[in-house]
């Protein structure tokens, strides 16, 4: 799943104008005819997409500071899942975590303007 997950990550970066990466490339695929490959993603795993919805949910709702994203709590999780009236075992929480790990690494604030 974090072989997924990552590209995905990356392509919704954007940028101070607020363009993502996704929308750079597809307009570079547009204008050229060729698919860039930075638009293949590996497929996810199957047992596992569910997850990673649940994961956007979570993500939508998470905090932040002046400094950037929080982290998803554990409490977050489990007020998700008893909202939601979701049933989530332990792998899932697992990977909700390290998907939260990835993408904090990935929308880590940039140094540049330090």
């Amino acid at each position: 799943m974090l072989a997924h997950a990552e590209p995905l990550f990356r392509l919704a970066r954007t940028d101070k104008d607020g363009v993502s990466l996704l929308q750079k490339l597809q307009h570079v695929e547009k204008a050229t005819g060729k698919r860039p490959p930075e638009l293949e993603i590996p497929d996810p795993p199957v047992s596992a997409v569910h997850v990673l919805s649940w994961f956007q949910d979570l993500s939508e709702a998470r905090g932040g500071t002046g400094f950037g994203a929080l982290p998803i709590q554990w409490g977050d999780i489990q007020a998700w899942s008893q909202l939601t009236g979701t049933t989530i075992r332990p792998w899932e929480v697992r990977l909700i975590r390290s998907l939260d790990r990835l993408w904090l690494s990935v929308f880590k604030p940039s140094q540049e303007n330090k």
